[in-house]
C-alpha cells in the first residue's frame, strides 16, 4: 500500500494536514453554532448558560480525572463527589429554568414598551397630520 512505503514522518505530516482540515471544520460549524444562539433577544443569555454548563462539565472531568486517574490513593469518597456534582447541576437547571421566565418576562416587557413607543409615535402623527390638514384647507 501507499501509507506502508512513507516514512513515520511522513505519516504524521499527512495525518496532521487531515486533523488541520478537520479542526478548521470543526471550529467553522462551532462558530456557526454559536452565531445561532446568539440571535435574537434572549440569545446571549443562552449563550452564557452554554459557558456555564461547559464549565461545570469541565471541572466535573477535570475533578474526576484527578481523583481517580492521577492521584487513585487519596482518601476522597465517590459519595461526595458525586453529591457535589449532582447539587451544581441541580443548581444549573434551577438557574436554567428561572433564567427562561425572566428572559420571556423580559421579552413581554419589552414588546409591550415597544407597542406603547409606536402607539404614542401614532398619536403624535396623528395629531400633526391633522394640523398640516388643517393648515392645508386654509
Amino acid at each position: 500500500m501507499l501509507l506502508d512505503s512513507l516514512s513515520i514522518y511522513e505519516l504524521i505530516t499527512i495525518y496532521g494536514i487531515i486533523l488541520l482540515f478537520l479542526v478548521f471544520f470543526a471550529f467553522k460549524w462551532f462558530f456557526n453554532k454559536l452565531r445561532d444562539i446568539c440571535k435574537g433577544i434572549s440569545g446571549y443569555l443562552m449563550f452564557v448558560q452554554l459557558i456555564f454548563i461547559t464549565t461545570s462539565c469541565g471541572i466535573f472531568l477535570a475533578t474526576f480525572v484527578y481523583y481517580f486517574i492521577f492521584n487513585p490513593y487519596n482518601k476522597v469518597d465517590v459519595f461526595n463527589i458525586f453529591l457535589t456534582v449532582v447539587v451544581g447541576f441541580m443548581g444549573t437547571i434551577m438557574g436554567i429554568f428561572f433564567s427562561e421566565k425572566t428572559v420571556a418576562m423580559m421579552i413581554k416587557s419589552s414588546q409591550e414598551r415597544e407597542k406603547a413607543k409606536n402607539i404614542e409615535l401614532y398619536e403624535k402623527y396623528r395629531k400633526l397630520s391633522n394640523i398640516l390638514n388643517s393648515l392645508k384647507t386654509e
